[in-house]
């Protein structure tokens, strides 16, 4: 599995898309942190958070990780190369384990700009507003707060987790297609959808609660206690592995072509 993961951050390296995307995650992250010191200065008005929320990490990982699913990891299909993989001896599962594990490793290097962010924003002493109940933007207000170092990287860990978590749907959608362009669709799609059909009514917000769709970043910073971040934690690693393994499921099913 190592060998696999290797040759995906060589991919990684060598690829303009995953340089285009750390790119856009770089202006996000600015622009992110440009509206929210701008609507608490009042130099913005805050009724413009639709435009706001675009620039939002909630957003932006949810497209941007679509899109480095459908058109990077997904590209090994067309390519041939998890069918090589295959041939020279590795297993499906592990396959999909090196594929997933590539994903939380592409969603670490996304967070970079934010992390960047909480670091300008704590040195600076910036005047900000949380105009989005967003993960990156909580634990910016969070961190200028004063806190405890370690709380704020348990904290971005858990933000890795949940996106990674909320997108290994992606994955699962991938080893079911195999076809770049569909599954970019279909994963934003899904994700987009899911958000509001959880939210229909009390079974299905319970139900929320319990995924990483359902993570309120905002009570676990007023109500802050570790075991809390940890059992968010413990939420979203059950959700990767539970995808983890229906893509193994899918992908045992599935011919290779």
């Amino acid at each position: 599995m190592l060998d696999l993961i290797k040759v995906d951050i060589y991919k990684m390296a060598k690829s303009s898309l995953i340089k285009i995307v750390f790119v856009l995650s770089v202006l996000s992250a600015g622009l992110m942190l440009l509206f929210a010191h701008l609507t608490a200065t009042g130099d913005m008005n805050i009724q413009n958070t639709g435009i706001m929320s675009l620039f939002a990490d909630s957003e932006i990982f949810t497209l941007l990780g679509c899109v480095i699913i459908g058109m990077f990891l997904c590209n090994d299909f067309e390519y041939k190369i998890i069918e090589n993989a295959i041939s020279s001896g590795h297993k499906r599962s592990t396959i999909v384990f090196s594929k997933m594990l590539s994903l939380v490793i592409l969603i670490a290097i996304m967070t970079l700009p934010y992390i960047i962010a909480i670091i300008f924003s704590v040195c600076t002493n910036l005047e900000m507003n949380v105009y989005m109940p967003t993960a990156y933007l909580t634990i910016i207000n969070f961190a200028i707060g004063g806190t405890d170092i370690v709380n704020i990287v348990a904290f971005i860990i858990l933000a890795i987790l949940t996106y990674s978590a909320q997108l290994s749907i992606g994955i699962f959608i991938m080893f079911l297609v195999k076809k770049p362009v569909i599954v970019l669709a279909l994963s934003y799609i899904t994700l987009l959808l899911l958000g509001p059909v959880l939210e229909l009514n009390e079974v299905t917000k319970g139900i929320m609660e319990h995924t990483p769709f359902g993570i309120d970043y905002t009570d676990l910073v007023v109500n802050f206690e570790l075991v809390n971040l940890v059992k968010s934690c413990s939420v979203g690693l059950i959700f990767i592995l539970t995808f983890t393994f229906l893509s193994i499921v899918a992908f045992r099913k599935c011919e290779v072509k």
